[in-house]
Order: C-alpha cells, then structure tokens, then sequence
C-alpha cells in the first residue's frame, strides 16, 4: 500500500486501525470491532456485516471463503481476515494478497510500461508490439490525460508523465483493431483464448466479478473481461492499470496531433524521455530555461502544420485551426489557453500560418498587439474574416 492511501486509511480509522507490515512495507490494517480502541463505526467498515455478525452473514455478504479456515475473504483483490469469538465478529482485518512476480512474455511487457515515462525503455518495449502510434488524444475536458491509440489494437492512457493503463482489445469493439498478437501475449495460453487456459496460464485470479477476473502484482493490477454467452468465456479485452488509479476507456477524444505532445514538454527536464524524444522531430525547436522546457515552436519548414493537429491541411489558414474562438487575437495572433500552457498561431498578411508556438504564460512574446475575446463584441465570423486574402 502507498503512503497516501495509508495516510486516507489512518485519518478514518481515527487513531483505531493497527498498520500491519514488513520489511516491504504496510500490508493492511487491522481493526477490533468491541471494547476499547474499537472502530468508530464498525457497521460502515465493510456493508451487511457489524459487530457480532455471524460467519453465515459473512458468506451472505463476502461470497465463499478463499481459505481453508473459512475466515479469509477476497475484496477486490485484498484480503479481508474475519476474527470470532464465540461465533460473533469482533475484528476485521484488510490485507494485501500476496504479491505475485510479474508473468512473462508480451503481457509482462505491456504491465512492466504501467508507471514508466513515456518513451523511457520499458515502455518503447510496450510501444514495439503496439506497432506504429495512429492518435495522441486530449479530451474536451482540458485535463491532462491522454490517450495514446497504437494500429495493433493497443491503447495506452499517460498522465503526469507516466503510463496509467495499457487496454488490449480481443474482440470487434474493445480497440480498432483487435490486438494482432493475441496467440502470443500470455506464455502457455494459445490462441483462441479461454478463462480456464488463463486460469491455467496466470493462476488463479485476486478476485472475480462475473465477466471480470482481477489478478495483482504489487502496484500493478491485470483485468480480464470475458464474453459470458460463449461456452468457453473467451476473453474480449486485457486491461494493465496501476493500482489506485481508475482510466475510463470511454474518454472523449477531442483533438489529436502533436499539440497534446508540446503541451506534455512544458514543464519538464531536458533528460526527460520525452523531451528528448521531441529533440529528434525535425524542424522543432525546444527553448530551455534553467534545463527545463519553457517553450516548444514549430514553421512552415518543420515536419509540417498538418501533424500539429489531426485534420489540418499542409498549408494551412489560421481559421482552419480548430479549438474554436480564440482566448487573445489580433490582426496576425490567435492565442488559445490551455491548462499548461499557451498555443500562439502567428499569421501572415493573407492570413496563412507562418508560425506556431506552445510555451508557459511568462515565455509569450513581449508587446503582442491582442485583445481579448469578448462574445458580446467579437464572432466567429469576423475572425474568419481575417484569414481572408
């Protein structure tokens, strides 16, 4: 367990919870239901169950034992150990199961990326079976989550510059394609895949909920959903997300290109894998300020405006960029806010783009002749007009 979820557990337990550990670590905690020291609300600790339930209500409540004491339950993937005294629960404790060494093959590659910089060794490893990358989408939202979609039916979603979740589609509708190396992603399973040859493959899941099995590996978690209707489960789509964190497979894609990259190097150190990825790309330039990247710009003679947003022609106009009404314009500068930074379009006197920068507030140009966009007074289509020849 991390040092936040213990510091959250801790604060609820009001001084009651006993931390249980190792030498790697807090493993879980311990609470007494009656008497002294008891949880302050020991009905709220786990739903159905209360002091004195008895081990039928903790069947009711928790599904069969996994253990052959009968007092050791599976909740999501933890382990919830039961204490009775005269057949009434007085303790309550929540583990971690045992850690499990990451499997081999491809879909220990995929889990060894979940945490890693993007572009850093493990996950280039990860990137290689994805084959080539097709999308880097932000959402609408303005968050900085993006969703990274690769043409060998991999989806990967990066945040504060590390990997949270590798999605694998196995079946039409989960990723577009499916993964085209399904045969060979989990060691001892063949293609086509069932639970029970996973089951046989990986071992027995953490936890299962219907359609979902659960498996961990320290901070890694592994989530296989299955096709109940078929005979034999097959599975539809692996999902790799690190521990504590929740990734929405339905995130709204709203732009694509290599903005959502710029945006990303804002902020970071030129030794970052992605910085020095991004060093590579022809035409762009990466201004430093104390070793860190403060702006990112981009002319007509770099690797093209069309890649700076999906959808883009080669020699675009600045009314073609499409983030709607500018927060700042003038009569040759379009500024768009973003929550890490700024997009600043400068155009020519026929309204053609000539060059685009991304950078932190305090790097725009000094005496930018702009106003900012009022709806009352400014509209769309005056500000197309601008673009005209």
């Amino acid at each position: 367990m991390d040092d936040e979820r213990v510091g959250i557990s801790r604060r609820l337990a009001a001084g009651t919870g006993l931390v249980l550990g190792d030498a790697e670590g807090v493993r879980g905690m311990a609470f007494r239901l009656a008497g002294d020291g008891a949880y302050p609300r020991p009905a709220a600790l786990i739903g159905g169950l209360r002091a004195g339930s008895d081990r039928e209500r903790a069947r009711a409540v928790l599904g069969p034992p996994v253990d052959a004491s009968g007092t050791v339950f599976a909740i999501e993937g933890m382990r919830a150990r039961l204490g009775f005294v005269n057949g009434g629960l007085t303790e309550i404790a929540l583990e971690e199961a045992a850690r499990q060494p990451l499997p081999g093959g491809q879909i220990g590659i995929f889990l060894s990326a979940l945490g890693e910089p993007e572009e850093a060794p493990r996950f280039r490893a990860a990137a290689q079976l994805s084959g080539a990358r097709n999308q880097r989408w932000m959402g609408s939202s303005g968050a900085g989550r993006r969703l990274l979609v690769f043409a060998n039916g991999v989806e990967m979603q990066v945040e504060d510059d590390r990997v949270l979740s590798v999605r694998i589609g196995l079946s039409p509708g989960t990723t577009e394609p499916i993964y085209r190396h399904a045969g060979e992603l989990v060691p001892g399973a063949t293609w086509p895949l069932s639970r029970a040859a996973l089951h046989q493959a990986l071992g027995a899941p953490a936890d299962s909920n219907g359609g979902t099995d659960l498996y961990r590996f320290g901070q890694r978690d592994l989530l296989i959903s299955y096709e109940l209707r078929s005979g034999d489960e097959r599975p539809i789509e692996i999902t790799a997300v690190l521990a504590g964190f929740t990734v929405s497979h339905a995130l709204n894609r709203w732009r694509s290109g290599t903005v959502t990259l710029f945006l990303d190097l804002l902020g970071r150190d030129a030794s970052n894998p992605l910085v020095v990825h991004a060093q590579g790309l022809r035409g762009v330039q990466l201004r430093m300020r104390a070793n860190v990247v403060v702006a990112v710009e981009m002319n007509d003679r770099s690797i093209g405006f069309e890649a700076f947003v999906d959808g883009l022609p080669a020699n675009p106009r600045r009314n073609e960029i499409p983030f709607g009404a500018p927060t700042e314009y003038g009569m040759h500068d379009d500024l768009w806010a973003f929550e890490q930074g700024w997009v600043h379009v400068r155009s020519s006197w026929n309204g053609k783009i000539a060059k685009i920068s991304v950078s932190l507030e305090e790097e725009l140009p000094k005496g930018l002749r702009v106003r900012p966009w009022r709806f009352e007074r400014d509209t769309m289509e005056k500000w197309r007009q601008l673009s005209s020849p």
